[in-house]
């Protein structure tokens, strides 16, 4: 993605990149750029393993020059987004302290917990919970994954909880 800025977009400054959906989208200052040149940089991205991207542009500028308006609409769109942000960071928040209930609950009886969010296309906020008990406390395996369903419910985490071995 940055070889593809540095060499495709050298006259722009690219305020912003964000990879979503199938679609690259580029906050820039710097020259307009028109439907063409922007259809010719679509074609370029399989040449930097991008080829199933669509590039979306914003231009912030006139020409070679940031209108106020501009800058200050974009400043305002990205509190909002900082704002939908909080809701994943939360979800992080939750994830972690169940983490730590965990490893306080069962000391002795899990030696490794990793707890995350599955990417989706849905945007589902669903979390897997992975749990490696010690060899001496498998039999304790129903225990556990009762306890961690019911902890993710209390915390408001949509979760599966698997076991591993390894």
């Amino acid at each position: 993605m940055t070889s593809f800025v540095d060499n495709e977009l050298p006259e722009l400054y690219v305020v912003n990149k964000q990879i979503t959906n199938g679609k690259i989208k580029l906050v820039v200052i710097g020259s307009h750029l028109g439907h063409a040149e922007i259809n010719n940089l679509d074609d370029k991205l399989s040449d930097y393993q991008l080829g199933s991207y669509k590039l979306q542009f914003q231009q912030l500028s006139k020409g070679n020059y940031l209108s106020v308006n501009a800058f200050k609409k974009y400043v305002d769109q990205e509190k909002n987004d900082s704002t939908q942000n909080t809701a994943t960071d939360n979800s992080d928040k939750n994830l972690l302290k169940l983490k730590q209930q965990l490893t306080k609950k069962y000391p002795d009886d899990i030696s490794k917990i990793y707890v995350g969010q599955l990417a989706s296309k849905t945007k589902s906020k669903e979390s897997i919970i992975l749990i490696k008990l010690n060899k001496d406390s498998e039999s304790k395996q129903d225990e556990v994954k009762k306890y961690a369903e019911n902890l993710a419910d209390k915390l408001g985490i949509e979760a599966t909880v698997h076991f591993t071995l390894d």
